[in-house]
């Protein structure tokens, strides 16, 4: 239980703030900076390439972002059931779910790039 609250806590935050900046961004709330938003070279070239960028990553910012919250849940979930489960699989859940994560944040920049490409 000690490990996965943390755990949880930190996948659910994270999922929430990647839909939230990428919805802002996409919808023109955060403008082009250095700071928030997917900052790649070619996101970063203009403003049209930044919205275009983020509303290209925004689906699959929003899947990422509830997948990542229910899996939050079934972290905590299973962590309260240490007694019964072996923590080896919580433990697995957790890097399963945090690798995915991880991932769709890799995908969601390369489709950034790709849609920031193409407005050049």
């Amino acid at each position: 239980m000690a490990v996965t609250i943390p755990a949880s806590i930190g996948l659910l935050l994270v999922s929430i703030v990647v839909w939230v900046v990428t919805d802002f961004a996409a919808k023109g709330k955060i403008a082009r900076n250095i700071v928030a938003g997917i900052r790649i070279a070619t996101t970063l070239s203009s403003d049209e390439a930044w919205l275009a960028g983020h509303q290209a990553a925004l689906p699959l910012a929003k899947w990422a972002g509830i997948i990542g919250s229910a899996l939050s849940f079934i972290i905590l979930f299973a962590g309260g059931f240490t007694e019964i489960l072996p923590t080896l699989p919580i433990i697995v859940l957790c890097s399963l779910s945090y690798a995915a994560f991880i991932l769709s944040v890799i995908i969601m920049a390369w489709m950034a790039h790709r849609a920031a490409r193409s407005t050049q």
